[in-house]
């Protein structure tokens, strides 16, 4: 009898595992898939994030790039504007010493009112000055260079063999002002080397004058670059995304 007992206990026991064990085997494969496409998610959401944030930082640094390439497209723009402003302005004194003393003074007085006004005056970070030379090519006022004063220097060539002052007064004959580019030397920088130079220049009609400045490229772009930097040094994005910038040479 208890034999009998012993035996349908086992046989209730073993039906239990029986019934228990593929549950538990079913739960386990779950679990497993479960946890196999959780992981499969997580790094399927790292990676999503990471080409994001890629995505973020390309379109930032090409925006700037696109910053950078639409400045310099203008710079050249800009400078003959500024050449172009500051010569009407310098225009604009010289007219007004001239008509405020022309009746009372005497031409050498006047002239050396105007040279004196002129003579100080610097612009685009120190950069540029102005200039007054005769149509015939003598040189009136040079703060840039004072050796040149009360020298003819129609003669004068740049590095490419250019006559630009002769351009200047064939333009200032023709048309009353205008632009012409040079290459000059830049003591300052590299004495053996040659730069771009713009000049801006306009007939003074009483003294046949001619007014002008001239700006080196390699300035405005020293002056655009630093403007440049300050801008792009600003740029944030996300919380900790910023720009930096190194020269490729």
């Amino acid at each position: 009898m208890k034999k009998k007992k012993s035996f349908n206990k086992r046989i209730r026991v073993m039906g239990i595992i029986f019934f228990i064990a593929p549950i538990i085997f079913i739960v386990s494969i779950n679990f497993f898939i479960d946890q196999k496409a959780f992981t499969s998610r997580t790094n399927q959401m790292r990676i999503d994030y990471i080409n994001q944030k890629k995505q973020t930082i390309k379109q930032e640094v090409n925006h700037v790039v696109e910053m950078i390439n639409e400045e310099k497209a203008q710079s050249e723009q800009l400078t003959k504007k500024t050449l172009k402003d500051r010569v009407y302005e310098a225009h604009a004194i010289v007219n007004h010493i001239y008509n405020q003393n022309k009746h009372n003074k005497n031409k050498n007085e006047i002239q050396k009112m105007i040279m004196d006004a002129l003579r100080p005056i610097r612009f685009s970070d120190k950069t540029g000055s102005y200039f007054i030379a005769h149509i015939s090519g003598e040189t009136i006022l040079s703060p840039a260079i004072p050796a040149f004063e009360g020298k003819n220097i129609i003669n004068l060539q740049d590095s490419r063999g250019n006559y630009n002052v002769k351009k200047e007064m064939a333009l200032l004959k023709s048309k009353g002002e205008g632009f012409v580019t040079g290459y000059w030397p830049k003591p300052d920088l590299n004495p053996q080397k040659n730069y771009k130079k713009i000049t801006f220049v306009k007939l003074f009609k009483p003294y046949n004058w001619s007014i002008g400045a001239g700006l080196y490229a390699i300035d405005i772009e020293k002056q655009l670059q630093k403007k440049l930097l300050d801008r792009i040094a600003k740029i944030r994005f996300d919380k900790e995304g910023y720009i930096f910038v190194n020269k490729l040479n």
